[in-house]
């Protein structure tokens, strides 16, 4: 059904979809659609895009520039009426012709504007909005009238074919029956004529049901609801009932109409369901992870008795958002986050957060939570499981510590190595620059000597010996000035291609 539209000048939402190759065409429109509505608007300028808009969303209205460089009005307008929609379609121009507006309108589109009269968008918009409701609702009125001549047409053999039908008196004696339930129960119509109901009670029911049932029908009220019977051969088989009270012209109660449709596999799946159900909840109920589930608006709908020990909360507290009161303020922004996310994106989702124990303190837990489908495919939300990893965080933070505690060790004795390198560079740099002067002396008094005062050859030999000795020292005395100074930045390398 389409909703009864609001008097003009009263600003509501609005769905648009623009087809406008224009920028600022599209801002001209929403601006002069602001006037009277609050709306949601999209453009597109190709087929493409056309098509994935009118496939994803419900547009209350379809607003088409004349000219596209990659798509025309009237192929806008083939595709509206090949995919059978029935809204609005109005053509936005900056000129148009007489003519090319007629062909406009006989080709399908409602109205046409030129954007410099945009003011009257909003007026137009709403008359072919009341249009289109009203030919949605003659539409429906015309399905309505053929599907009650149909039913009335069809009423009897539906009756016969489809439900159990059963008339009985105030006491519950059968005074007719259809063929159906005939068949279905194994008895014959002279079987049944002029007995009780409780022919087919199958004895599944409690006497405080059936307590239940002869109240309310007897006060004149329906009842609805499943009953187990039994057939002739000994075989049960469930039964959708409605009973309705039964008047006459005098608004005397004199019986009741009983209709009956078959639903003994629905019966027993549910019950199979339900049955599975109460597995599945003993088993979460018994596990030693804390369970969770939500539904398709991101709300939790169950935790399991793990998780409500766990936090020493009900049910009631913590199903919805109330689970978020009593995460860690510093977590529960992320959290959100990257439950948000992952529920949008329909993807896995993994997150670390502290949240109150039930004895007071905050605890870590590590929450996984996936999305759920129905057997036909369709999303239903997301399960999800948590457990404590606080004695992880604790041996996480305790290694963090000690890391840091062994790099600020390494980091000083680095700091103690680099100061006594300094201090052996500079002893280094005072040892062989005072050894230098002395071997020097020594040199020179030895060359003195085997110069001018020694002319035995022996003596001789031995001066020389003290020369080759003092010129090894000095070479030594000088590798470790040569030594000293590169380790302090003293020589400067000059890199260049020889041949």
């Amino acid at each position: 059904m389409i909703a009864t539209l609001p008097t003009p000048k009263t600003t509501y939402s609005l769905n648009i979809l623009l087809v406008e190759d224009s920028e600022d065409d599209f801002e001209l429109c929403l601006h002069a659609l602001k006037n009277e509505f609050t709306p949601r608007a999209l453009r597109v300028d190709t087929e493409a895009g056309f098509r994935a808009a009118l496939a994803t969303s419900e547009w209350d209205a379809i607003l088409c520039d004349y000219t596209l460089p990659q798509f025309s009005v009237f192929e806008a307008l083939h595709i509206v009426q090949e995919l059978g929609i029935d809204i609005p379609f109005i053509v936005v121009s900056g000129s148009i012709s007489e003519e090319d507006a007629v062909h406009c309108i006989k080709s399908g589109a409602h109205d046409y504007l030129i954007k410099d009269r945009l003011l009257k968008l909003p007026h137009a918009i709403l008359r072919e909005i009341r249009e289109a409701r009203g030919r949605e609702e003659y539409r429906w009125q015309e399905k309505v009238n053929q599907q009650l001549f149909k039913e009335l047409k069809n009423y009897i053999t539906a009756i016969n074919t489809s439900t159990l039908t059963t008339m009985t008196s105030l006491d519950g004696t059968i005074i007719s029956a259809n063929e159906l339930f005939c068949q279905v129960s194994g008895y014959t119509e002279k079987e049944i004529i002029g007995r009780n109901e409780s022919i087919v009670n199958s004895g599944y029911h409690t006497q405080e049901f059936w307590e239940d049932f002869w109240h309310t029908i007897t006060n004149r009220k329906v009842w609805r609801g499943d009953i187990r019977n039994k057939a002739k051969d000994g075989s049960y088989y469930w039964v959708d009932t409605t009973v309705f009270p039964l008047v006459n012209t005098e608004n005397d109660l004199y019986g009741f109409m009983s209709v009956r449709h078959i639903c003994t596999d629905q019966k027993e799946a549910a019950i199979r369901i339900a049955e599975s159900e109460l597995r599945f909840r003993t088993l979460a109920d018994t596990a030693p992870v804390l369970v969770w589930m939500s539904d398709t608006e991101k709300l939790i709908t169950y935790f399991n008795k793990t998780w409500l020990d766990f936090t020493g909360r009900t049910i009631e507290q913590d199903t919805g958002y109330g689970w978020a009161d009593i995460i860690h303020p510093d977590d529960i922004g992320k959290c959100m986050q990257v439950y948000t996310e992952a529920f949008e994106a329909r993807q896995q989702l993994s997150i670390e957060y502290r949240i109150l124990h039930h004895s007071g303190e905050y605890r870590w837990l590590l929450s996984i939570g996936t999305p759920r489908y129905l057997p036909n495919g369709e999303f239903a939300g997301y399960m999800g499981s948590c457990v404590d990893i606080t004695q992880r965080k604790e041996a996480e933070k305790y290694l963090l510590d000690v890391n840091e505690g062994l790099e600020r060790r390494v980091e000083d004795r680095t700091k103690s190595l680099i100061k006594l390198n300094q201090e052996k560079n500079e002893f280094l740099g005072i040892a062989a620059h005072d050894l230098k002067n002395p071997l020097a002396g020594i040199r020179s008094s030895a060359e003195i000597l085997l110069r001018y005062y020694i002319q035995e050859e022996r003596a001789a030999k031995f001066i020389q010996n003290i020369i080759v000795s003092v010129d090894q020292m000095l070479d030594i005395v000088t590798n470790l000035l040569d030594v000293n100074k590169i380790e302090s930045g003293g020589y400067e390398v000059h890199i260049r291609r020889i041949p």
